[in-house]
């Protein structure tokens, strides 16, 4: 034993057990094998100790010491208190009766059993040191400092001891005390991981950031797998931009041992210095060493979406936000890369995801209005536009894109808002201009489209420009400038039929009737097939007394196919006026074309075929307009005098007959138109 021969030793004491039953002996071999490690022999030797003599405290302390050691503490605990009955200011039968309860989690029974043995033996360091323990697991902070600065007393040369101490003297807010003790701590053990890494935290604390740097390094070579200790320095390099520091020491943590989390903090260093392919790549391997790990998926993601590879990136961001760790920003770079493959409802829902997390994020509220106007969806997207905007998110493009937004949704007058919005960003961009103006006739936005009209005429002029300037004041009622639009529109251009139209219109309204039938004589030569045209031309030939040419100009529109029927119908009653029976017949005509179902149109149309005695078709009218107006008895009336006109006198009695019902005067008056 005197020798360090442990080995040699043990067997010659088992060799003398065996010769004799020298309690000694077995004590002596007790103890060998315990110093050996062999704790469960040990405890054989000590039980048969404590059998022979049931007293031997100081076989029961040696039992309880090995029991503790073989996690028996049920054993030691039983161990100790006997021999704390022997002998109760025993100190080591206290220290194991604490071991054996700090075993079984009972603390604060453990505090107490070492307090005991620090009474007992005042320089019992390993006492101390655990009472230090015990006070910083239960949050006794000053208690822990004190049995801490007692154990470093007995022991000035225990790094551990120093790095407890330390621990109680920083949650008291002692940083300088703090921060000596760990010092002394990593000087005593400068391979303890745990000492460095949170001496490093402290020195971040107190502004020391090289030296933090430098602790922070060395506790990750040593311990490559401390998260929180790879945590601590990429959060500090990255925010002092120490980058190239960052990937020297992870590099060395990744040659030491190789670990989804250091390949994580390796990548975020390449992809701050720029190097988004290394970094992807280092992604890439964390995500295959530890497909579990959804901080390696995360990130692969991003970086996948951002090098668009949106596939490998909906892969992983899919792992990613089926689990419970998932933030806004994990459904914002899935819908990015959703849409980019071309998959946009399922975007649009992530896109929602990512808003019902964090509702203020202006681009995710960009995105699902782009991904909503793809396919369509003009109200969802004019919605998430507006939301974009009231987040902060407001450029003109982001305008632009709301004005288009609503205006497909049909509300012009919001897109008037937007595109006035985005005006007021971008004053000189044409292209917005021009959407104001298209955007205000729609919206019915007179003024706003005279606004934007003349501001792009200034910038360039044209024939078209004008000409729509010319509606919009028309529209104002505003017809002094509309003629002038109209006019400067045909300077530039004289074939422009539409135009010449507007201009006579606007004339007319000025009282300027020649001049407006000049302007439509002159429209007709450019639209020799607009019904409309000579509808207005007739009607200011009308006006000026040229009946012949009126009634010519109106027949004209009439046979090209007018096709507004409160026109027709004006056209119609001025040719009865005229007496011109035969085109008001043409009228009605086109009118009970366009709309069958207007009664009053039918009954016109029948007496005026009934003035020119043809009276078959005024027939066929006064039936059309019974269909409508089956009660009706003036039609029932009509009816019978044409049948009575026919010399179908059996068919104008009938009408007689169900004309009593209805009038009997209007009967009385039928019966002797039929008669006569």
């Amino acid at each position: 034993t005197g020798m360090g021969q442990a080995d040699q030793a043990i067997a010659a004491l088992e060799r003398a057990e065996q010769l004799s039953d020298d309690l000694e002996v077995i004590r002596l071999l007790g103890i060998s094998l315990a110093r050996a490690g062999r704790h469960a022999d040990a405890v054989s030797r000590f039980e048969r100790l404590v059998a022979t003599q049931p007293t031997d405290a100081l076989a029961l302390v040696l039992a309880a010491t090995s029991q503790n050691e073989l996690e028996a503490y049920a054993d030691a605990k039983e161990s100790a208190e006997r021999a704390l009955g022997v002998a109760h200011d025993n100190a080591e039968a206290h220290f194991q009766l604490g071991r054996a309860l700090e075993g079984e989690r009972d603390v604060q029974g453990a505090r107490t059993a070492y307090a005991q043995a620090t009474a007992a033996d005042p320089r019992h360091a390993a006492a101390y040191f655990h009472v230090a323990k015990c006070d910083l697991a239960l949050k006794n902070f000053a208690g822990a400092e004190a049995a801490g600065r007692a154990f470093v007393e007995l022991q000035p040369e225990d790094g551990a001891g120093y790095y407890q101490l330390a621990i109680a003297e920083l949650a008291q807010g002692k940083n300088d005390e703090a921060l000596g003790s760990f010092e002394r701590s990593v000087q005593l053990d400068p391979k303890n991981a745990n000492a460095l890494m949170r001496l490093g935290a402290l020195y971040i604390k107190l502004k020391r950031l090289d030296d933090a740097v430098s602790a922070l390094a060395k506790s990750v070579a040593l311990d490559p797998t401390s998260e929180k200790g790879l945590q601590l320095l990429s959060d500090l390099c990255r925010r002092t931009q120490r980058l190239d520091q960052l990937i020297q020491a992870l590099e060395r943590a990744k040659a030491a041992h190789v670990s989804a989390a250091v390949l994580c903090r390796l990548g975020e260093a390449h992809s701050d210095r720029g190097e988004a392919g290394t970094a992807l790549d280092l992604f890439r391997q964390a995500v295959n060493l530890e497909p579990e790990r959804i901080e390696a998926q995360r990130l692969f993601g991003y970086s996948a979406s951002a090098a668009e590879q949106h596939e490998q990136a909906v892969d992983a961001l899919q792992v990613v936000t089926q689990s419970a760790d998932v933030n806004a920003h994990d459904w914002y770079c899935l819908a990015v890369s959703l849409r980019a493959l071309g998959y946009i409802g399922d975007a649009t829902t992530a896109a929602q995801h990512c808003l019902a997390i964090d509702a203020s994020r202006s681009d995710a509220q960009l995105l699902l209005a782009d991904t909503a106007a793809e396919p369509g969806a003009h109200a969802v997207a004019a919605e998430a536009y507006r939301a974009a905007v009231e987040s902060g998110l407001a450029d003109s493009g982001v305008y632009q894109a709301l004005a288009q937004a609503e205006f497909g949704a049909g509300n012009a007058a919001g897109a008037v808002a937007a595109l006035k919005a985005a005006l007021e960003l971008s004053p000189e961009s044409d292209e917005l201009i021009d959407q104001l103006a298209q955007a205000s006739e729609e919206a019915g936005d007179h003024e706003g489209s005279v606004f934007a009209l003349s501001k792009l005429l200034k910038k360039e002029p044209s024939a078209e420009g004008y000409h729509r300037l010319g509606v919009a004041y028309q529209r104002m009622g505003r017809h002094d400038e509309s003629a002038a639009a109209f006019k400067r529109c045909l300077r530039m251009d004289s074939d422009h039929a539409h135009a010449q139209y507007a201009l006579g219109a606007a004339l007319m309204h000025t009282g300027r009737t020649e001049e407006a039938i000049a302007a439509w004589e002159k429209s007709t030569e450019f639209s020799p097939d607009d019904a409309s045209l000579f509808a207005a031309l007739g009607f200011g030939y009308l006006k000026v007394g040229r009946t012949d040419e009126g009634a010519a100009a109106c027949l004209k529109a009439v046979e090209l196919g007018l096709d507004d029927v409160s026109t027709l119908l004006q056209l119609a009653r001025l040719f009865e006026r005229l007496k011109r029976l035969d085109n008001a017949v043409v009228a009605y005509d086109r009118v009970v074309q366009l709309d069958p179902d207007r009664a009053e149109a039918h009954v016109q149309l029948a007496l005026a075929l009934t003035e020119l005695g043809e009276h078959q078709r005024a027939v066929d009218a006064y039936q059309e307009a019974l269909l409508l107006e089956p009660d009706n008895a003036r039609l029932r009336y009509g009816l019978g005098v044409g049948y009575a006109n026919l010399g179908h006198n059996d068919a104008a009695r009938k009408q007689h007959e169900a004309l009593q019902a209805l009038d009997a005067n209007l009967a009385d008056e039928l019966l002797f138109v039929i008669e006569s």
